[in-house]
Order: structure tokens, then C-alpha cells, then sequence
């Protein structure tokens, strides 16, 4: 048992009434197991950083360096590369827009004037919309946001001009105050953004100020961890010191390896003869210099000295197993900390049976997110602008007024490690009433509308083609061969004008949805219907 430690006036006290000392150590011990652990201060835990706001001169001092750091390892760290590449072509790389109005005509002339500027949407003309929001993407998360102004080109149309993080305020200046937060102009009142300041990039990495935007024609794409922040910071905050340990001890390991690969064998000498036999295995270059004789020859035969040994070094055994352990916890930390399971970022082969699809569904989860954002403050802002210019200036005919702008982007298939079972529960989803095929459709980044026209000119083809080489539809495709048998169904189920239905025979008044029932469906149909009523 530990013995309690008294100090200068516990001393004092013990001296003067024994029992009023040793009452104080017993509420003094009371108090203590009252205490947690954590808020404890000692040698081996620092304390904490003092409370302070979202956006104070340290935090955006903090949020430049974090973009710093951050870059120079996508640049050099093939994980963080990857990760990006990643987020990337899983958020933004299939981008599509599905107009959601009452009237088809309208939502088709729509799509097409939303598809016809999306690819020509960039003021530099150099990418079309999806390179801009994979490119927005990678930025958000290595630099910690991304800048959308909306501009006109000298013919008057809508363009989009793309700001990196840096360019967004002067980053060399750790100005804050109460309507200006790392160059955003803020409302004091409502506390809303009003402007923002950017700043011109020279080839120097020289910055000076170009323009002050305003808020209306300025979208801003950053994932805030706290209410009051205004500025994003990098999604590797947690991660750029582990991914900074793994470069640099990666390199010290191959190193390693290449300096115990690079040592072939060693000669051994026991005696301490001075007068050795250095003449023998040195000889000068052409500078003068003196260097050892070596040689690698087939079937070579060696003499050696007394009190001499060649010695052969074990197989080179860095890195170690202790080693690429180590390695997989590090990497584990950066993929927690970005939201992803470790055996999708880095290793698939760790994916193992049930947990397989949990991980999936987590990393799919995380994309979702990160496309939920982009969609709430880039996508559907500018989508309704654009839309609504085009209609203003006529450029689309076909308009039902304000309500033109509805519709819903789709960002292509979710993760999926078993796309089969996946399927076959949507069509069971979907036959039961649960799920619409519009959804489904716009789960797998697909138009319903678009496939549906597709499907019913694949149709006739195949139909033309069979009458014009009079040969039977199913032989061209076997995808007719089920519409055939059913048409030919129902043209015998049908009876002629005047003609009773045979006996056995379901009716029209038996027919759901163009499917017969049965007897037991029909009296269980009943049934329901009564319980009902």
C-alpha cells in the first residue's frame, strides 16, 4: 500500500491534533476518487490547448501549415495519392442530372441543355463539369475547401471559374477580426458570408489581390467540424504525422536493406599482424587513390592466409514481421481518420465474409456524405441559377416556370462487393411496391426515363428486323423471346367480340396488372379486401 504523503501543513496539523490530520487525508481522498482521470495533469500527459473559437489568428495560421504539409504528401506519399484518387472517382466521377418536373417534354429539353453546358461549363475551357467537382474534391479534402464563382463569358453565358484554397485570402496573413475570416467577408448581424476576397497566383508563388467576389456568385465546398468555422481545414489534420512517420521510416528501411543486400561476404582475420597481406588485396586507381581488389568469377577458387575466414552475412532480414505490423497500425490511424475502412483503402485481401459487406457499407456511407455536400453547396445552387438563365434568356422552350428547376442529381453506382445479391433485392424491392424504378435507376447513376426510351427502341428493332428477314424475334435476341410468349398469351386468353369467356378461363375482371389469378389468389384477394372494409 502506498503511503500517504503529507505536506508542510498536514505536518503542522499531525503535530498539533493527530485526528484532525488524519480526517483531512480521509476527505482529501474523497475528493480525489471523485476526480476523472483524464483532466488529470502529470509528467507523461500534456495538458490541453485552451479554449478558443473556430477562427481565431492561431487556428488559421494552423489551417495554412495543415495545407502545406498536406500537399507536399500527396505529392509524395503514394497512400495519400491513392485516398484522393479515391474520394475523387467515387463522389464525383459519374455526375448526372435527372429533371423531376410534371411534364416529360420539359424534363427531356432540360437534361439536354443541363448536359450541353455541364461539358462546357469551364471558364478556361479546359475540363468539363465532372473533371471540375473531382478535381474540387481532391482539393477540399488535401487543402480543406474549394472556391466556385460563377462568371459570364464575353458572349453572356454561364461559366464556372475554380479557386484552390490558397487564393481564397492572403495565406501569408493570419488576419482575423469580426467581419473578415481568412478573406471571407462576414455579416456581423446574421453572421452570413458577403465576400470573398481572392487573390492572383504568380508563377513565383508571389500573391496579390485580384478581386473581391460576392457571395451570391460564390459557392464555397468545405466539410466544417465546428458551428462557427468559416474556413475548412485539411481531412488529413489527424493523419499527416503518421503518413509523415511512414515516408520517412520506409526510406530508412529500404536503406537498411539495400546497405545488408549490398554486403556480398567479409573477410576475417584472426592474427593482428601488422605486416599483412594488404598489398595483396589493394591497388591504386588512376588517381592515385588506394581501393580494394574485388572480383566475382565462376567457379572461383579462393586461397586465404592463416588466420584468415570468409564469412557470409545471414539473407538481409529488414524490414522485419515486427516492422510491417507496425506499418499496418499507422495506416490504420490515416484511414480512420478520413472516414474509410482500412481494407478498402489499402488492402482488399483483409475483407473477410460478413464484415466485407459492412465495410463496403461503411465507405459507401462516407462517399454519400461527401456527395451530400457537394450537392448542397455547389450542384443544386448552380444548377438552379443556370436553369433559370437558360429559361429567361429562352434558351429553353419548353418551361413550366420556377418549377422548372426541380430535379435531383445522381452520382453514379454505390459501393458494392456483391452487385448480384444487390440486384436481386431491388427487383424483390420493387415488385413487393417498396421502391420505384426511378430510384433504382438513379441508384446506378441512369436516367429511368432515358433507359425506358432505350429499351423500347432496342424493342423494335429487333421486332423490324425480324419481319424484314422473316425470321422469329427470339432468334435475334432472347430477350423477345419472353415478350413474345406473352403476347401470344394474352391473344389467345382474349376472346372475340361477342364471345364468351370459356369456362376456366380467367376474365378480365380475374386479371391484375395484366397478370392472371388463380383461384386461391382471387379468394385471398377477397379476404383482404373484407379485413379492409
Amino acid at each position: 500500500m502506498k503511503k500517504a504523503s503529507l505536506n508542510l501543513i498536514d505536518k503542522a496539523i499531525a503535530f498539533v491534533n493527530p485526528q484532525g490530520a488524519v480526517d483531512r487525508l480521509i476527505a482529501r481522498q474523497k475528493i480525489k476518487n471523485f476526480e476523472y482521470d483524464a483532466v488529470k495533469y502529470s509528467r507523461e500527459r500534456k495538458g490541453p490547448s485552451s479554449l478558443s473559437g473556430a477562427e481565431d489568428y492561431r487556428s488559421n495560421y494552423d489551417r495554412v501549415e495543415l495545407m502545406k504539409r498536406a500537399r507536399d504528401l500527396a505529392e509524395n506519399v503514394g497512400l495519400v495519392r491513392s485516398i484522393l484518387m479515391k474520394f475523387a472517382s467515387h463522389t464525383a466521377a459519374n455526375i448526372s442530372y435527372q429533371a423531376r418536373t410534371e411534364n416529360p417534354e420539359v424534363n427531356t429539353e432540360v437534361e439536354a441543355y443541363w448536359g450541353e453546358w455541364w461539358d462546357k461549363c469551364d471558364i478556361t475551357t479546359r475540363h468539363t463539369g465532372s473533371t471540375l467537382m473531382q478535381v474540387a474534391m481532391m482539393s477540399m479534402l488535401r487543402d480543406g475547401d474549394f472556391l466556385f464563382v460563377l462568371v459570364r463569358d464575353k458572349d453572356g453565358n454561364l461559366k464556372i471559374q475554380g479557386i484552390e484554397a490558397d487564393r481564397l485570402g492572403d495565406p501569408y496573413k493570419t488576419y482575423t477580426s469580426l467581419d473578415l475570416i481568412g478573406g471571407i467577408h462576414i455579416d456581423r448581424d446574421t453572421g452570413s458570408p458577403t465576400a470573398y476576397d481572392i487573390f492572383n497566383r504568380s508563377i513565383g508563388d508571389f500573391y496579390t489581390y485580384q478581386a473581391t467576389i460576392s457571395a451570391s456568385q460564390a459557392f464555397h465546398l468545405f466539410d466544417p467540424l465546428r458551428i462557427d468555422q468559416y474556413r475548412g481545414i485539411s481531412a488529413f489534420h489527424t493523419a499527416i504525422n503518421d503518413a509523415t512517420d511512414i515516408y520517412e521510416i520506409v526510406n530508412f528501411e529500404k536503406m537498411a536493406a539495400k546497405v545488408a543486400s549490398s554486403q556480398s561476404a567479409i573477410v576475417k582475420r584472426n592474427n593482428n599482424n601488422a605486416s599483412d597481406l594488404s598489398s595483396l588485396t589493394n591497388d591504386d586507381d588512376i588517381n592515385g587513390n588506394t581501393i580494394k581488389l574485388e572480383a566475382i568469377e565462376s567457379g572461383k577458387i579462393s586461397y586465404l592466409e592463416p588466420g584468415e575466414d570468409i564469412v557470409f552475412p545471414d539473407g538481409p532480414s529488414r524490414p522485419s514481421g515486427a516492422f510491417a505490423e507496425f506499418h499496418k497500425i499507422l495506416l490504420r490511424n490515416i484511414c480512420l481518420g478520413l472516414g474509410i475502412p482500412y481494407s478498402f483503402a489499402v488492402d482488399p485481401s483483409a475483407m473477410s465474409g460478413p464484415t466485407a459487406r459492412l465495410e463496403m457499407q461503411q465507405a459507401g456511407r462516407t462517399f454519400r456524405r461527401y456527395q451530400k455536400l457537394l450537392d448542397d453547396k455547389v450542384l443544386r445552387p448552380i444548377k438552379n441559377i443556370v436553369i433559370a438563365d437558360g429559361v429567361a434568356r429562352g434558351l429553353i422552350e419548353n418551361n413550366v416556370g420556377s418549377r422548372t428547376t426541380r430535379g435531383i442529381f445522381n452520382f453514379g453506382a454505390n459501393v458494392s462487393i456483391d452487385l448480384g445479391r444487390e440486384s436481386a433485392s431491388a427487383i424483390s424491392e420493387f415488385k413487393t411496391g417498396l421502391r420505384t424504378a426511378a430510384d433504382i435507376y438513379a441508384e446506378r447513376g441512369q436516367d429511368f426515363e432515358s433507359a425506358m426510351r432505350q429499351r423500347a427502341i432496342e424493342a423494335k428493332l429487333i421486332k423490324d428486323l425480324a419481319g424484314e428477314y422473316e425470321v422469329s424475334a427470339d432468334t435475334i435476341s432472347d430477350i423477345a423471346a419472353e415478350g413474345l410468349t406473352r403476347d401470344s398469351q394474352q391473344a389467345q386468353a382474349t376472346p372475340a367480340q361477342g364471345e364468351q369467356t370459356p369456362a376456366g378461363q380467367p376474365s378480365n375482371e380475374d386479371m391484375l396488372g395484366g397478370a392472371s389469378l388463380n383461384g386461391a389468389q382471387v379468394a385471398s384477394l377477397i379476404n383482404v379486401i373484407n379485413a379492409v372494409a
